[in-house]
């Protein structure tokens, strides 16, 4: 498994989900079945910072159905931005994106 087949699941999971054709326990389902979680674990984002995007997106999913803790609509639509390329990645962006939801 590399870091584009992974880019490509993912992108499709929440393509899929965002159009209402997963919901989110199928969409944890689909990562978790689709997606090696060594291969995640192995990830160093340390010296490919890149790699943090892959670990943040994929725990971003993973967490859709985590109770008290799910991960909300507006940060997977974040990440589906970035996946379809109308926007670069930052942890900054997307963390005010998560401040301004719970805000409300």
């Amino acid at each position: 498994m590399d870091s584009k087949i992974v880019l490509i699941i993912m992108k499709r999971i929440i393509d899929e989900y965002l159009k209402d054709k997963l919901s989110r326990s199928e969409a944890v389902e689909r990562l978790i079945n689709e997606v090696d979680t060594d291969f995640i674990h192995d990830l160093d984002v340390k010296s490919n910072p890149g790699n943090f995007f892959i670990t943040d997106c994929y725990y971003t999913i993973k967490h859709l159905t985590e109770t008290g803790y799910e991960s909300t609509d507006e940060e997977i639509r974040y990440f589906s931005d970035c996946l379809n390329k109308r926007c670069i990645y930052n942890l900054d962006d997307k963390n005010e994106i998560l401040r301004n939801y719970y805000k409300i």
